[in-house]
């Protein structure tokens, strides 16, 4: 039976066997092995200890291409060694090393972007932690499916579906192809969501976060002057279509502890007054709320309308957990412009905002942080006696407050916060 089996294997390389056989030891590939069995068990555990439905099903599909790549490779070091039968008949394709080394370097990218979300994980409270959870699980995953492309090119592994930095399915030179998948870029938690937007990709490659409709370019995040996160909106992106016009966007920023959230129409130039410099007139609505009136700063040679400062921020955190924003003005034409953006994703970008900006940057005295101590204190959020010193116990007690009433939970009274304890001017 034994002969039999690798005679069907035989039939179905595209390379001799004995070639293979000959060019590469069971040893590497053992030691891959205990990696993946360590992944595994830890997937595994996830699994069965995590309540978070999203980290659950991130989990599940991390297990699926981790039990996925141990198969491969047993049914390799049979191969190999002649022992035991197969229990999973795949053909191979030709070893890629150059492909190899690019793959390794992405895995590398990728493992340190897990870090810094674990990091993370163990820093943040409520709210930030739960995103630098799933953000973490998420960069698991991608690692797992990485891993399957890198067993393809360095071993000549058949991996149904692998993908690469470039999303593209991989093929030698045999007519063996991979099934087409989801690019690696894809937030595996939004499946509905297109990515196959350039913009997407170039995001990513590029070192951006992917959340939902949103690349997050928070790679020189953190606290102070001079730290910066672009966040940009891609729902709207293609709506146009025409004549290359790229449609709408949407930008929420922190540049140099400035806020902002800039509404952009590719090659209409907007109007509000009676020329370029005057403010623009907008009209925008949150989910199925009550359209508002607001006079936003002209940017962007007048194709873009920016919120700013405090504005931006009481606007931005308006957002927090919200579905949809639907933006409305006028060009020099008196035509009409509409975009609804879609906000999947938002909280992580309104996040990374909030922490390089610093939220909590408001004008306050002492005695203006002794009644939010009060305030705290009567809702049932315990920040110790009201001394006016804004310490852990208050910063811990306003994270609990702002998780329960959605907004992002940065521990410090923003201008969001100030207006649902009634403190807003």
């Amino acid at each position: 039976m034994r002969k039999v089996l690798i005679a069907v294997v035989m039939a179905m390389i595209a390379i001799p066997l004995a070639q293979a056989l000959h060019a590469q030891s069971t040893i590497d590939l053992r030691a891959e092995l205990a990696t993946l069995q360590g992944e595994i068990a830890d997937a595994m555990e996830t699994v069965s200890s995590q309540s978070d439905s999203t980290l659950q099903g991130i989990a599940r599909q991390r297990l699926e291409s981790l039990e996925l790549s141990k198969s491969i490779i047993l049914n390799r070091i049979y191969a190999i060694e002649g022992g035991q039968a197969l229990t999973l008949v795949v053909p191979a394709v030709r070893p890629d090393p150059q492909r190899a080394g690019e793959i390794q370097t992405s895995m590398i990218q990728t493992e340190s972007r897990l870090q810094q979300a674990l990091i993370d994980a163990e820093s943040f409270e409520g709210v930030q932690k739960s995103l630098a959870l799933s953000r973490a699980e998420t960069e698991k995953l991608a690692l797992a499916q990485l891993r399957l492309a890198y067993f393809q090119a360095k071993y000549g592994l058949f991996i149904p579906a692998a993908t690469v930095q470039d999303g593209s399915p991989q093929q030698d030179d045999s007519a063996l192809q991979t099934a087409s998948s989801e690019p690696w870029w894809a937030d595996p938690r939004y499946p509905d969501i297109d990515y196959s937007d350039p913009l997407f990709e170039s995001a990513a490659a590029s070192g951006a976060r992917i959340a939902g409709w949103w690349t997050i370019d928070d790679r020189r995040a953190g606290v102070g002057a001079g730290r910066s996160v672009l966040a940009q909106n891609l729902s709207q992106h293609n709506a146009v279509g025409a004549n290359g016009r790229l449609g709408a966007k949407l930008f929420l920023q922190c540049e140099g502890k400035r806020n902002s959230l800039t509404f952009f129409l590719a090659d209409k130039f907007l109007v509000g007054g009676a020329g370029p410099s005057d403010a623009i007139n907008v009209s925008y609505r949150i989910d199925n709320g009550n359209w508002l009136q607001a006079s936003w700063d002209s940017v962007v040679a007048g194709q873009g309308a920016m919120a700013s400062g405090f504005e931006a921020v009481k606007l931005i955190g308006q957002l927090y957990g919200k579905n949809r924003l639907a933006i409305q003005v006028s060009d020099a034409s008196g035509s009409q412009h509409f975009a609804d953006f879609e906000l999947a994703g938002i909280n992580p970008a309104i996040d990374a905002v909030a922490t390089a900006c610093e939220w909590g940057q408001v004008t306050l005295n002492r005695q203006d942080y002794k009644l939010l101590q009060t305030l705290l204190n009567i809702a049932g959020f315990n920040s110790g006696t009201p001394d006016g010193i804004w310490g852990r116990n208050s910063q811990a007690a306003m994270r609990s407050y702002q998780h329960s009433a959605g907004l992002p939970a940065t521990g410090h009274p923003d201008v969001a916060t100030l207006d649902l304890l009634g403190l807003g001017e």
